[in-house]
């Protein structure tokens, strides 16, 4: 490969790991938003965004897995190394079925939790305020 390919595929990783953490960037901004939202639409737009940047991170970890894991179980099982290839066969087949299920976990339990735990308390302090 020549260098122009290789600065593309470093470019293009660091993309991933951009639009992984915007969303947390994004949550962060809001809850920096005094009282110009209104309630339900801040919380709303806050645990949509955790739970979108939760999921993309899961997706990151992921990622190595999706792109090469097929390509390095081949090359592992020519090289003797089948259990090893099995494995990460396994891993790579399954990493998308893991991150979308990381994403239903995290769409329905950040909200919860967040209404749950910290949402009452943000609440109770501007109303002291």
């Amino acid at each position: 490969m020549s260098l122009i390919h290789y600065l593309i595929i470093v470019a293009f990783g660091i993309g991933i790991v951009v639009v992984g953490g915007l969303p947390l960037v994004i949550a962060w901004i809001v809850t920096l938003i005094p009282k110009k939202m209104q309630r339900k639409r801040r919380f709303v737009v806050v645990s949509g965004a955790l739970s979108y940047g939760f999921t993309c991170f899961v997706g990151l970890i992921l990622l190595p897995f999706v792109l090469i894991g097929w390509q390095a179980a081949a090359q592992l099982d020519v090289d003797g190394h089948s259990d090893l290839a099995l494995t990460l066969d396994f891993i790579a087949r399954y990493s998308m079925f893991a991150l979308l299920a990381a994403g239903f976990v995290f769409a329905v339990m950040v909200p919860i939790y967040l209404r749950r735990n910290w949402w009452p308390s943000l609440s109770e302090t501007r109303a002291a305020q």
